[in-house]
Protein backbone atom coordinates (compact mmCIF):
# COMPACT_ATOMS: atom_id res chain seq x y z
CA UNK A 1 0.00 0.00 0.00
CA UNK A 2 0.95 3.57 -0.81
CA UNK A 3 0.12 6.84 0.70
CA UNK A 4 1.57 10.13 -1.25
CA UNK A 5 0.09 13.80 -0.54
CA UNK A 6 2.33 16.76 -1.19
CA UNK A 7 6.16 16.18 -0.25
CA UNK A 8 5.33 13.20 1.59
CA UNK A 9 5.16 9.37 0.69
CA UNK A 10 4.91 6.37 3.09
CA UNK A 11 4.73 2.71 1.60
CA UNK A 12 3.76 -0.53 3.29
CA UNK A 13 4.88 -3.70 1.50
CA UNK A 14 4.88 -7.77 3.14
CA UNK A 15 6.58 -10.34 1.41
CA UNK A 16 6.37 -13.93 2.52
CA UNK A 17 8.63 -16.87 0.80
CA UNK A 18 8.51 -20.30 0.94
CA UNK A 19 11.97 -22.03 0.38
CA UNK A 20 12.15 -25.91 -0.60
CA UNK A 21 15.39 -27.42 -0.26
CA UNK A 22 17.61 -24.91 0.40
CA UNK A 23 20.83 -25.36 0.53
CA UNK A 24 23.53 -25.03 3.89
CA UNK A 25 26.62 -26.42 5.68
CA UNK A 26 27.22 -28.65 8.44
CA UNK A 27 29.90 -30.42 10.31
CA UNK A 28 30.08 -34.28 9.52
CA UNK A 29 32.50 -36.37 11.53
CA UNK A 30 32.58 -39.37 9.91
CA UNK A 31 34.49 -38.05 6.67
CA UNK A 32 38.02 -37.40 6.35
CA UNK A 33 39.64 -34.50 7.70
CA UNK A 34 43.06 -32.55 7.65
CA UNK A 35 46.14 -34.36 8.67
CA UNK A 36 45.14 -36.99 11.83
CA UNK A 37 41.65 -35.17 12.09
CA UNK A 38 38.37 -36.64 11.62
CA UNK A 39 35.40 -34.51 10.03
CA UNK A 40 34.75 -32.52 7.69
CA UNK A 41 32.33 -29.70 6.10
CA UNK A 42 29.63 -31.25 3.90
CA UNK A 43 26.65 -29.83 2.02
CA UNK A 44 22.99 -30.66 3.00
CA UNK A 45 19.33 -29.44 2.12
CA UNK A 46 16.99 -27.67 4.34
CA UNK A 47 13.67 -29.44 3.45
CA UNK A 48 11.73 -26.15 3.73
CA UNK A 49 12.39 -22.53 5.42
CA UNK A 50 9.05 -19.71 5.10
CA UNK A 51 10.69 -16.43 5.31
CA UNK A 52 8.46 -13.79 5.93
CA UNK A 53 8.17 -9.98 6.99
CA UNK A 54 7.12 -6.44 6.47
CA UNK A 55 9.26 -3.29 4.45
CA UNK A 56 7.81 0.20 5.71
CA UNK A 57 9.26 3.46 3.75
CA UNK A 58 8.97 6.75 4.73
CA UNK A 59 9.74 10.02 2.42
CA UNK A 60 9.70 13.84 2.28
CA UNK A 61 11.49 16.52 0.50
CA UNK A 62 10.83 20.30 0.22
CA UNK A 63 11.61 22.72 -2.24
CA UNK A 64 14.31 24.85 0.00
CA UNK A 65 16.44 21.38 -0.97
CA UNK A 66 16.19 19.35 2.06
CA UNK A 67 15.07 15.39 2.07
CA UNK A 68 14.71 12.89 4.33
CA UNK A 69 13.93 8.90 4.07
CA UNK A 70 13.85 5.99 6.90
CA UNK A 71 13.00 2.53 5.50
CA UNK A 72 12.32 -0.50 8.13
CA UNK A 73 12.67 -4.26 7.34
CA UNK A 74 11.25 -6.95 9.62
CA UNK A 75 12.27 -10.37 8.45
CA UNK A 76 11.36 -13.84 10.24
CA UNK A 77 12.40 -17.45 9.01
CA UNK A 78 10.61 -20.22 10.54
CA UNK A 79 12.26 -23.89 10.32
CA UNK A 80 10.95 -27.39 10.69
CA UNK A 81 11.28 -29.08 14.30
CA UNK A 82 13.66 -31.44 12.75
CA UNK A 83 15.83 -29.51 10.15
CA UNK A 84 18.96 -28.34 10.71
CA UNK A 85 18.35 -24.70 11.73
CA UNK A 86 20.93 -22.10 9.69
CA UNK A 87 19.49 -18.62 11.13
CA UNK A 88 21.56 -15.77 9.95
CA UNK A 89 19.03 -13.43 8.80
CA UNK A 90 18.83 -10.12 11.84
CA UNK A 91 15.13 -10.01 12.19
CA UNK A 92 15.37 -5.70 12.37
CA UNK A 93 17.61 -3.52 9.72
CA UNK A 94 16.70 0.22 9.43
CA UNK A 95 18.47 2.74 7.05
CA UNK A 96 17.91 5.95 7.63
CA UNK A 97 19.07 9.03 5.51
CA UNK A 98 19.13 13.23 5.24
CA UNK A 99 20.37 15.87 3.03
CA UNK A 100 20.28 18.91 1.59
CA UNK A 101 20.80 20.46 -1.88
CA UNK A 102 21.51 23.84 -2.79
CA UNK A 103 22.71 25.69 -6.52
CA UNK A 104 24.23 28.71 -6.10
CA UNK A 105 24.59 29.42 -9.95
CA UNK A 106 25.12 27.38 -13.08
CA UNK A 107 28.47 25.98 -12.19
CA UNK A 108 28.67 25.49 -8.81
CA UNK A 109 26.26 23.15 -6.91
CA UNK A 110 26.25 21.46 -3.36
CA UNK A 111 24.83 18.24 -1.73
CA UNK A 112 25.39 17.08 2.06
CA UNK A 113 23.68 14.12 3.11
CA UNK A 114 23.89 12.08 6.51
CA UNK A 115 23.01 8.61 6.17
CA UNK A 116 23.28 5.36 8.88
CA UNK A 117 22.01 2.27 8.40
CA UNK A 118 20.76 0.01 11.92
CA UNK A 119 21.21 -4.25 12.16
CA UNK A 120 19.78 -6.08 14.96
CA UNK A 121 21.38 -8.39 17.03
CA UNK A 122 21.04 -11.85 15.89
CA UNK A 123 21.53 -15.64 17.75
CA UNK A 124 23.17 -17.98 15.48
CA UNK A 125 24.66 -21.56 15.46
CA UNK A 126 28.18 -22.26 13.97
CA UNK A 127 30.87 -24.51 13.44
CA UNK A 128 33.80 -24.58 16.09
CA UNK A 129 36.40 -26.58 17.10
CA UNK A 130 37.28 -28.32 20.14
CA UNK A 131 40.76 -28.38 22.13
CA UNK A 132 42.03 -30.84 19.91
CA UNK A 133 42.14 -28.58 16.90
CA UNK A 134 38.96 -30.56 15.04
CA UNK A 135 35.57 -28.68 14.30
CA UNK A 136 33.41 -30.86 15.62
CA UNK A 137 30.55 -29.44 17.06
CA UNK A 138 28.01 -26.66 17.43
CA UNK A 139 28.47 -23.47 19.52
CA UNK A 140 25.88 -20.54 19.92
CA UNK A 141 26.72 -17.30 18.69
CA UNK A 142 24.87 -14.03 18.87
CA UNK A 143 26.14 -11.37 16.48
CA UNK A 144 25.62 -8.22 18.25
CA UNK A 145 23.33 -5.03 16.84
CA UNK A 146 25.51 -2.25 15.18
CA UNK A 147 24.90 1.38 13.53
CA UNK A 148 27.09 2.59 10.64
CA UNK A 149 27.07 6.18 9.41
CA UNK A 150 28.04 7.80 6.48
CA UNK A 151 28.71 11.38 6.12
CA UNK A 152 29.09 12.62 2.12
CA UNK A 153 29.33 16.16 0.69
CA UNK A 154 29.26 16.21 -2.98
CA UNK A 155 29.99 19.47 -4.78
CA UNK A 156 29.29 20.45 -9.04
CA UNK A 157 32.15 22.91 -9.82
CA UNK A 158 32.48 24.39 -13.08
CA UNK A 159 32.02 22.63 -16.38
CA UNK A 160 31.53 18.85 -15.33
CA UNK A 161 34.15 18.46 -11.89
CA UNK A 162 32.76 16.94 -9.46
CA UNK A 163 33.99 16.82 -6.45
CA UNK A 164 33.41 14.19 -3.35
CA UNK A 165 34.34 13.97 0.08
CA UNK A 166 33.35 11.01 2.25
CA UNK A 167 33.57 9.70 6.06
CA UNK A 168 32.21 6.70 6.11
CA UNK A 169 31.74 4.78 9.36
CA UNK A 170 31.37 7.84 11.31
CA UNK A 171 31.76 6.98 14.58
CA UNK A 172 34.61 4.65 14.50
CA UNK A 173 32.28 1.20 15.39
CA UNK A 174 34.67 -1.79 15.63
CA UNK A 175 33.13 -5.15 16.34
CA UNK A 176 34.06 -7.32 18.68
CA UNK A 177 34.22 -10.24 16.88
CA UNK A 178 34.62 -10.23 13.00
CA UNK A 179 33.29 -13.54 11.65
CA UNK A 180 30.97 -14.09 8.57
CA UNK A 181 27.64 -12.10 9.49
CA UNK A 182 29.29 -9.49 11.27
CA UNK A 183 30.58 -5.90 10.21
CA UNK A 184 34.24 -5.80 8.61
CA UNK A 185 34.69 -2.41 9.30
CA UNK A 186 38.05 -1.28 11.13
CA UNK A 187 37.28 2.30 11.41
CA UNK A 188 36.34 5.55 10.11
CA UNK A 189 37.60 5.51 6.50
CA UNK A 190 38.02 8.89 4.53
CA UNK A 191 37.87 9.48 1.46
CA UNK A 192 38.03 11.91 -1.64
CA UNK A 193 37.05 11.61 -5.21
CA UNK A 194 37.14 13.73 -8.12
CA UNK A 195 35.77 13.01 -11.88
CA UNK A 196 35.61 15.13 -14.84
CA UNK A 197 32.97 14.78 -17.78
CA UNK A 198 35.28 15.54 -20.21
CA UNK A 199 32.17 16.24 -22.94
CA UNK A 200 31.13 19.02 -20.56
CA UNK A 201 34.31 20.22 -20.30
CA UNK A 202 34.90 20.68 -23.92
CA UNK A 203 31.74 21.56 -24.32
CA UNK A 204 30.70 25.59 -25.83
Amino acid sequence: TEYMRSRYNLTISGFYNIVDNRITTVWNQTLEGLGDNRGAMQYTNISRVLVGGIDANASVRYPCGLGARLSYTYTHEHFGKDDVVARSTRPHTATARIEYDKRFNRNYAFNVSLSGRFLSKVDAEEIASSDSGAYDHLEAMRYEGYTIWKLTLSQKLWKGINLTLAADNLFNYKPSTYYSNSCYTTGTTFSATLSVAVDKLCKH
